[in-house]
Order: C-alpha cells, then structure tokens, then sequence
C-alpha cells in the first residue's frame, strides 16, 4: 500500500500552511520520488490522460491565463530559457506571419481593387499616396509592413541608401522593428503626427 507524502500529512493537520511552504512540500515530494516540476506538468497538460482532465481544464480556464503567461514571461528573461523557448516558437512564429499576411493581403487586394470605369477625372484629382494607399495599408497589413521594414534596415541599406525611406507608404503608424544586443527582434510602435 503506498505511503501517504509529507505533503499530504500535512496538508491533514495543519491547513494554515501557507502556499509557499505548501508548494516546497510538493517539490520535495517530487525530488523524493525522483521526478521533477516538468514531469508534472507534462502529466497535466498530456490530453491523453483523462483522469487529470480537471487540472487540465484549468489550465487552460481563462482565469488562470495571467500564471501561463508569467511562466512564459520567466522563461523569457532567463538566458537559458529564453534560447530554448525562441528556438522552439521559431516555425510556429514563421506559421503565425504566414497566415497573418496572407489573409491581410487578401483584405487589401480587396480595399485597393479598382476598376478602369471608376477612375475618373474626379476620382485622380483628389487622388493622394497617403489617401488612397498609404492609410489603407498602414491600417490593413502592420505585420506586412514590420517586415518590409525591418528586411530593408540591414547595416548595408543603413549606409548606402540615404535617400530612401521605408515610410513613403506608411505614414500614419510607424512600426520600428529593430535588432537588440542578444540578436533578437523588438519592436517599437510609435504614432506619428501631421502638421
């Protein structure tokens, strides 16, 4: 018959046991039995378990979306985890893109389609850059547009093309993708104002 754990003994007599200590219980508990935090939660988190499909649930509920995203947020800003997690999001995140800027581009064929019988002498008098493309993009393909960005500030493009400007088209909102110190990519949203 298995052994009842320590957590479990103390769990029964003293239920002001703060969380804290309750958790160090659990993990030595863990350590006793030779497996580690990660076992756990791949126990939880494995769908083909059902009898933890309430902790799995849970997981998942949407009160509990602020803990996955600390989780996540740590593994971040360790140096080891942060390697491991931007390895693993590599595909899913060129998936993500993908299917982000196909469907965005869908949109815009749309918003921009123009047939010869409209384009009139009152429909190019009025007719600006920013208008009738500029803003329709700017505010359709973000993503699009933080990619041509960033693909065109390369050190090379940096020092040879001076008169060239990626914000000719977006004027509105300017994404400013850029490279930090460790080798990856942030960005930085900033709104531009028109006199």
């Amino acid at each position: 018959m298995a052994s009842v754990s320590d957590a479990a003994v103390i769990r029964q007599h003293d239920p002001c046991v703060s969380k804290k200590n309750k958790l160090l219980l659990i993990l030595a508990d863990l350590w006793k039995n030779k497996l580690s935090p990660l076992d756990l939660i791949v126990e939880v988190v494995d769908e083909s378990c059902p009898k933890h499909n309430h902790y799995h649930q849970k997981m998942f509920d949407d009160n509990n979306k602020h803990k996955l995203e600390n989780i996540l947020d740590m593994i971040m800003d360790d140096a080891r985890g942060r390697i491991m997690l931007l390895e693993w999001m590599r595909p899913h995140t060129l998936q993500q893109v993908h299917d982000t800027v196909y469907d965005k581009m869908d949109a815009l064929t749309s918003e921009l389609h123009t047939t010869t019988n409209t384009i009139t002498p009152e429909y190019l008098m009025p007719w600006s850059l920013k208008a009738n493309v500029g803003d329709i993009v700017d505010a359709n393909t973000p993503c699009l547009l933080g990619l041509i960005n960033i693909a065109s500030q390369t050190q090379n493009s940096l020092e040879k093309n001076k008169k060239k400007s990626t914000t000719a088209v977006s004027q509105t909102t300017k994404f400013n993708f850029y490279i930090t110190n460790d080798g990856n990519i942030a960005r930085e949203n900033t709104h531009l104002s028109h006199s």
